[in-house]
């Protein structure tokens, strides 16, 4: 009688585990048709007249451009992006820039892994490249930040130049404060 009751009960497990099976697949989605985020932060005045100049960042946005969200394609994003970090222009090498650059790589990287699956929903695929979109979006504002600090910057020193020059004819004593 064990024996019966151990046959039956294995027997409804694996009829179990195949009816879950079944409930997994999932239909293939159609990447065309899903509506993706775009990028919200552009490269504006000295920073994108900058970043022009600077090789790896207009080969990497133009292939973004031409993005197909396949999984060779993510890859290749990828490698560009740490191309990004190994070849900083000097106007940009900063900490900050470093680090978005490195999520942004670490998102595409983590995206190309996720196209490797079988299964996936238009909500997930919404989510890794949301991801993906903030890191750039990120990226982009960071590079706006410092070209706008570093102009500031710029205008402080000239500022402060034509100050000195303008003491230069004054004794120092008779500065009154």
């Amino acid at each position: 009688m064990r024996y019966i009751l151990f046959l039956f009960f294995s027997l409804v497990l694996i009829s179990c585990q195949e009816e879950e099976r079944d409930t997994v697949k999932a239909d293939k989605v159609d990447v065309s048709q899903i509506q993706f985020p775009e990028t919200q932060v552009a490269l504006v005045g000295e920073a994108q007249g900058i970043a022009s100049q600077w090789e790896a960042y207009t080969t990497f946005q133009t292939s973004f451009e031409n993005y197909d969200h396949s999984k060779a394609s993510t890859q290749r994003l990828a490698t560009l992006a740490g191309n990004l970090r190994a070849n900083m222009i000097p106007e940009f090498d900063s900490q900050p820039i470093r680090s978005r650059i490195l999520v942004l790589e670490t998102r595409l990287r983590r995206y190309a892994s996720f196209l490797g699956y079988t299964s996936k929903s238009a909500n997930e695929y919404k989510e890794y490249y949301s991801n993906i979109i903030d890191a750039l979006d990120n990226l982009n504002g960071q590079l706006n930040e410092k070209s706008y600090v570093d102009d500031l910057e710029q205008q402080l020193i000239e500022e402060l130049k034509s100050d000195l020059r303008d003491l230069d004819g004054v004794p120092n004593d008779s500065i009154g404060l």
